[in-house]
């Protein structure tokens, strides 16, 4: 997904006239192609290391300035899609890498206790399946295969801890709410 920060550098990039082998010249990369990549991976989908972004935005005459100004921008537009109210549901992990979600019954949606207990029902029942429950965008509760509550995260917009899968360098987010 495309971020306000990520539209920043490559439209600076394009007012530059530089093509992605410049920019990754610029920023240092002896294998051009390694560095394209990452750049393009970072205009398209946002993802980022903090040294690249120092040298990207040297490269390409951004200021700090710019950079916390973008990054409010993608924090406030975070905060308030994390804030839209979700149904809940469970994703219930398969095995490595495979997951499925599980709808909650409706009457339970309104007692967060009753949707815990069946989760770690589902999870005792279904002795190989780790749960998680999902009882918003910022909120989850993990509960093991013998239906035991392992703990409760919340998600912020430096860090989630939705469930997810990584493929190579990229992470995908197991998000069944968007789709």
């Amino acid at each position: 997904m495309r971020t306000n920060l990520s539209r920043f550098f490559r439209q600076r990039r394009i007012e530059q006239g530089l093509r992605f082998p410049e920019a990754a010249r610029r920023c240092g990369y002896r294998n051009i192609a390694k560095g394209c990549n990452r750049i393009q991976q970072f205009e398209n989908y946002g993802d980022i290391h903090d040294e690249l972004l120092e040298k990207l935005a040297t490269a390409l005459d951004i200021s700090n300035d710019d950079i916390r100004r973008c990054i409010a921008a993608d924090k406030a537009e975070w905060e308030q899609w994390a804030d839209e109210p979700v149904e809940p549901y469970l994703v219930v992990r398969l095995m490595a890498a495979i997951y499925s979600p599980k709808n909650i019954p409706a009457e339970l949606h309104s007692d967060r206790e009753a949707m815990e207990r069946f989760a770690s029902d589902f999870a005792r029942r279904n002795q190989h399946f780790r749960v998680c429950l999902i009882l918003g965008r910022r909120i989850c509760v993990w509960f093991d295969r013998d239906g035991s509550k392992e703990g409760e995260t919340k998600d912020t917009f430096e860090q989630s801890f939705q469930p997810y899968m990584r493929l190579g360098r990229r992470k995908f987010l197991l998000n069944f709410l968007d789709s």
